[in-house]
């Protein structure tokens, strides 16, 4: 028997913590660019609108998703 890799639920804890930590980062970043820029703004600098993107949750991936259910159930036909 060869045991290969880390065990499966040990490796979706991590990469849940990996994903919560990037999006706590990515909102830490946000928050920082946005007080620049109202530094610049204040001092009298001029900044291009700044567009609007929406960010996608990586955490609301999960193992079992809707299109990897569609692809078992079809799998399995």
């Amino acid at each position: 028997m060869a045991i290969d890799g880390v065990e499966p639920r040990a490796k979706m804890s991590q990469q849940r913590s990996r994903r919560f930590r990037a999006s706590k980062e990515g909102m830490e970043a946000a928050v920082e660019k946005q007080r620049v820029r109202e530094e610049i703004l204040a001092k009298g600098g001029f900044l291009p609108p700044e567009e609007i993107k929406e960010r996608f949750d990586s955490n609301c991936v999960t193992p079992v998703s809707s299109l990897r259910l569609c692809w078992l159930l079809l799998t399995l036909k």
